[in-house]
């Protein structure tokens, strides 16, 4: 019996030093019927001729060249191209176990599920380091969304998942925008019956300070505020996320203004949205109900950063150097 094809998306820009290593953990995967997209997005360095390069040496490779127009418009493009019963996206300066595709696709296959999210190691300085708890769960779309608003073991990371094609039929990625995948990831779980959650590490997601999204600013930031507050905004009218929505509002809030504190954003401080967001988690934790939830949810560092956040927010940023490190990946 023939494995089903499986679509590879992985969008191109600028990334010649790392682009070989990610084809190559492509092209050696164990699962062999799949199709790789690569679209090349107005590449200015080697990337679009290595592209070209590899299209020679292995015909199931496709290549895409055209204008500079973004991650979400590339990664469209490449959903229109597709011809497989299941998407994997990848980035072009990360790359993949060689078995990946072939274990996730007999889990999808296992479960007849609709999705698959699996975990990733964090590259940084030459180490890769994953924090994940090593189950192999069922979920339901409402227990699903429920993980993926706690940005514990699921996350909005689209590169995160093997994902059935059918769930894009009526989605595309927001173009012109950052944060795609918040603004995208919980509209396709909304369409999904069955998700599986396999929380091993598949994929080595590299941490590059030159990338836009690890670059913080204000406009980066508001970004992130009006992306997370719409869709939690939109998910609250299921009254059985409205608590875990509360949780990804004072979350998000924590890391922001982790941001101003660690990169001295003053503008963004002062901004009349970064205001409404401290403004909307003060509210939410004067429930004790939403503040036990909130609570029990976070590690030990999370809770500290809000403790001193919500007793004086002035104090917070200024002292924000001597509290443990926060972890925030939010900026991807």
């Amino acid at each position: 019996m023939i494995d089903d094809l499986i679509s590879v998306i992985i969008p191109v820009y600028n990334v010649e030093k790392y682009l070989k290593e990610c084809l190559d953990s492509v092209i050696n995967q164990t699962h062999k019927n799949i199709e790789i997209i690569l679209i090349d997005d107005g590449s200015t360095d080697n990337s679009g001729k290595i592209c070209d390069e590899y299209r020679k040496k292995d015909d199931r490779i496709i290549v895409i060249h055209k204008s500079n127009e973004g991650l979400s418009s590339a990664r469209n493009d490449g959903l229109i191209h597709a011809k497989g019963k299941y998407i994997q996206f990848i980035d072009s300066d990360d790359y993949v176990n060689r078995d990946m595709l072939e274990i996730t696709y007999s889990i999808i296959k296992k479960y007849n599920a609709d999705v698959v999210t699996f975990s990733h190691y964090i590259l940084n300085d030459g180490k890769a380091i994953c924090d994940c708890s090593k189950e192999e769960k069922v979920l339901n779309k409402m227990e699903a969304m429920k993980e993926l608003l706690l940005d514990n073991k699921i996350r909005n990371y689209s590169w995160e998942k093997l994902w059935k094609k059918e769930l894009f039929q009526d989605i595309k990625f927001p173009e012109g925008k950052k944060f795609e995948d918040i603004a995208t990831t919980p509209f396709l779980f909304e369409k999904a019956n069955k998700i599986i959650l396999y929380d091993y590490p598949q994929y080595y997601y590299r941490q590059r300070q030159g990338s836009i999204l690890h670059i913080p600013s204000e406009e980066l930031s508001i970004s992130y505020i009006d992306t997370t507050i719409m869709i939690n905004e939109y998910m609250q009218k299921y009254t059985e996320l409205e608590q875990y929505c509360n949780y990804s509002i004072v979350a998000a809030t924590i890391r922001v203004y982790n941001d101003i504190a660690l990169y001295n954003l003053e503008s963004l401080y002062n901004n009349n949205k970064t205001e409404q967001l401290y403004n909307i988690l003060k509210n939410i934790m004067k429930d004790k109900y939403n503040e036990k939830m909130i609570v029990e949810n976070m590690n030990t560092t999370f809770k500290m950063h809000l403790y001193y956040l919500l007793k004086d927010k002035e104090k917070y940023i200024k002292n924000n150097k001597y509290l443990p490190k926060l972890c925030v990946e939010h900026n991807e």
